[in-house]
């Protein structure tokens, strides 16, 4: 009870002196303290969503602070400059201007911001943005002489990609990781990934399925098959075939059996080409073939040449 009598007693007296010497105490503190440039502080920046770098910015400010002298912890790790940087900021010229706040400074206990230089920074950003993109599958190895790829279908058939702008909006497709084919003699389904260039963010699914097709491959021949000659009468000069009897050949095609069911004669034209040829005489010119099906492979024409003869075309009288 004494004590407490003691304390009581001329309680604001006692009050004022200790406001009087925290003052003096925080006075004191601060003439103490001088001021130093911490140089190169690293800065955080903190993109709004729609928002992308087209390559990480590692951009620094330097800081003057005012802090007790020799503290030994003063250097650029003991402060923190983080920004925020949405569409708000970009300027007519397409760039992000980032104007610098003391709000964006933060110090260890004891450590005074004071200023900072340069004031602002200036950003090269992209909008991001999200679009379907169709998968086209890719393959590694060989199949067997014997089968051929067939329908090849992915699922989903289109990914949704997101971006930088610049990337994304020119994407025709997006590329599988390859899938090898090597020793496959039927149809099968395959999971993968997805190859992604830079300037992708994110993919989704990351990861799809691909059916293959695989079918038979065959042969047809085709016999006595006409040849024409491409360029007659050309340059004045007319071209006919030296051998005697009919100029027919055998032609013998590869591919799958679907492509080949219902393919006739009247979809190969054979020829051979003078078109070119500006001197009459005898020549011996390759015998081609155009096929007028996709898919379907030339794998020999017999004779695979012919003789012709290119004479000079009577000059008509008026």
């Amino acid at each position: 009870m004494k004590l407490l009598r003691i304390i009581i007693r001329d309680w604001w007296r006692k009050l004022l002196a200790l406001g009087l010497a925290v003052l003096i105490y925080w006075q004191v503190g601060e003439s103490l303290k001088r001021e130093d440039r911490v140089n190169a502080v690293q800065v955080e920046f903190h993109l709004s969503q729609d928002l992308m770098t087209t390559s990480p910015e590692r951009r620094t400010v330097d800081v003057r602070v005012r802090s007790i002298p020799g503290d030994k912890r003063l250097d650029a790790q003991s402060i923190s400059v983080n920004v925020d940087v949405s569409s708000a900021n970009r300027q007519p010229d397409g760039t992000y201007k980032v104007r610098f706040k003391r709000d964006n400074f933060r110090a260890i206990p004891g450590v005074e911001i004071v200023s900072w230089f340069p004031k602002e920074l200036t950003l090269k950003l992209q909008r991001r943005i999200t679009r379907d993109v169709p998968v086209a599958a890719r393959f590694s190895g060989t199949l067997p002489e014997q089968v051929s790829l067939a329908e090849v279908v992915s699922i989903p058939r289109k990914v949704t990609v997101s971006g930088l702008e610049s990337v994304v909006a020119e994407l025709k497709e997006i590329p599988t990781k390859p899938i090898p084919l090597a020793e496959c003699e039927r149809g099968f389904e395959y999971e993968t990934g997805l190859v992604l260039q830079q300037g992708i963010s994110s993919v989704e699914p990351e990861r799809v399925k691909v059916r293959i097709g695989i079918e038979n491959m065959i042969q047809r021949e085709f016999r006595r098959i006409p040849v024409g000659i491409f360029g007659d009468g050309e340059n004045g000069l007319q071209t006919t075939f030296a051998a005697s009897g009919d100029a027919v050949v055998t032609v013998t095609l590869r591919g799958t059996e679907r492509a080949l069911a219902d393919l006739t004669a009247q979809d190969l034209r054979l020829y051979v080409d003078v078109y070119n040829v500006t001197t009459p005489g005898d020549y011996i010119r390759p015998v081609n073939c155009h096929i007028r099906r996709p898919g379907i492979e030339l794998r020999s024409i017999v004779p695979a040449e012919m003789k012709v003869s290119i004479v000079k075309l009577p000059i008509k009288k008026p």
